[in-house]
């Protein structure tokens, strides 16, 4: 029986790339991660100064040639950042977060929100708390509640106003998860575990999961899923959602699947701090007229 067949030019790289990945491409990329792991594992000897080259910068070994900028800005900061959210507490291994993705996430926010970013998740903000502190305000209490307020309870206050913030979110974010085709049982295990931690229900006993998600619920839960909701995600999130679409011989990645997630969540915590400065703004309206 004849047999026909075509080649096709699948260009490199494009898990670099915003865009959606054709099958072929997905492909391409997963057959460029296997042909480096026998890289990873070889001792390479360094490769030389080339001829007429002005120079050269090294790290740690190896030969920086592309992304400078990058790699320098890295070695700079990037230690210094892990350093500082373990020693506020915030995370125990800095190896366990997915470190691009809270890059990439933040970078696509507009500056209103990447200042808002930058001061909640240091806890530095305009809330009761810091208010006080700075003379703003004669009390730390939550304007909803009466209960102190700091960054954590501006998303995590018992009101009503906020438990529908959080309510109206997840039920958007379940629908999203639909439209996008993510692996079901990773969405249903995002969304009940962030409803638990928010107490909005109480979690029944888990339901059978497969044991790579039961191992990285367990990482999570390390990590927190309070940490979760302010962008420090485990690297295997990206990974497992990356094998799904894979299977469904999906264009989509992992990678923009877990951005589009985060900045979401970001999203919804600016919707709650927006809503307790209106309840502020409310209270004063109302001493003005007494």
């Amino acid at each position: 029986m004849p047999i026909s067949w075509h080649s096709v030019h699948v260009r490199g790289h494009q898990d670099d790339t915003h865009n959606e990945l054709t099958w072929l491409e997905t492909l391409n990329c997963k057959m460029d991660n296997k042909a480096k792991e026998p890289y990873k594992n070889h001792q390479v000897v360094p490769v030389p100064t080339l001829v007429g080259e002005p120079w050269s910068i090294w790290i740690g070994g190896e030969k920086i040639t592309n992304n400078v900028a990058k790699h320098l800005y890295c070695l700079v900061h990037c230690t210094a950042a892990h350093e500082y959210w373990k020693k506020k507490g915030k995370i125990q291994e800095a190896n366990q977060i997915n470190w691009e993705l809270l890059g990439t996430a933040f970078t696509e926010m507009s500056p209103t929100m990447q200042r808002f970013i930058s001061k909640h998740l240091s806890g530095m903000c305009g809330m009761g708390k810091f208010l006080q502190i700075w003379k703003e305000q004669y009390t730390a209490q939550c304007p909803r509640c009466d209960m102190l307020e700091d960054a954590p309870h501006v998303w995590r206050c018992p009101s009503q106003s906020v438990r529908e913030i959080w309510l109206a979110a997840l039920n958007d974010l379940e629908k999203w998860m639909l439209e996008v085709h993510a692996d079901p049982v990773i969405a249903k295990t995002i969304l009940q575990s962030i409803q638990t931690w928010l107490n909005l229900w109480q979690q029944e006993d888990q339901t059978y999961l497969p044991e790579e998600l039961e191992t990285l619920m367990h990482w999570q839960e390390d990590i927190g899923w309070g940490n979760f909701i302010k962008g420090f995600h485990h690297s295997a999130w990206q990974e497992l959602q990356r094998d799904y679409y894979t299977k469904l011989q999906s264009r989509r990645t992992g990678k923009r699947w877990n951005v589009a997630l985060l900045k979401k969540l970001w999203t919804t915590l600016y919707t709650c701090w927006t809503d307790t400065r209106l309840n502020i703004n409310r209270d004063n309206r109302k001493t003005e007229r007494t």
